[in-house]
């Protein structure tokens, strides 16, 4: 998953000085984003400072099954995304393959019409 993360945030306590699930997100991505833009600056490194995008999304987990499902998700989904990533990989080479062999067969049917 180069471009995006994955998590499941407990909130355990009622307790009306517990920020809202938005406050929590935006505090993460402004730290991480932060961090971020230290060390690219400490590093001399020549990348874009932005790497969040506005909004996110959620879900609100409802009972053990629920939990189970999206935890397994998070889990799977590093190993889904590099198989997705290697069957993408794979259909561009063929059809790379398949265009080489069009095009070496039209070059060989212009060369019998020469002779």
């Amino acid at each position: 998953m180069h471009n995006h993360i994955h998590g499941i945030l407990t909130i355990e306590i009622e307790d009306p000085e517990v920020k809202s699930v938005i406050e929590m997100i935006c505090g993460y991505k402004s730290c991480a984003a932060n961090a971020w833009l230290r060390y690219i600056k400490e590093n001399n490194i020549d990348l874009p400072g932005k790497i969040w995008q506005s909004k996110f999304y959620d879900h609100i987990i409802r009972g053990e099954q629920d939990f189970k499902a999206q935890h397994t998700y998070i889990l799977n989904n590093p190993a889904v995304f590099e198989e997705r990533r290697h069957a993408q990989a794979n259909e561009k080479e063929r059809k790379q393959s398949q265009s080489k062999d069009q095009e070496q067969s039209t070059n060989e049917v212009e060369s019998d019409e020469e002779l």
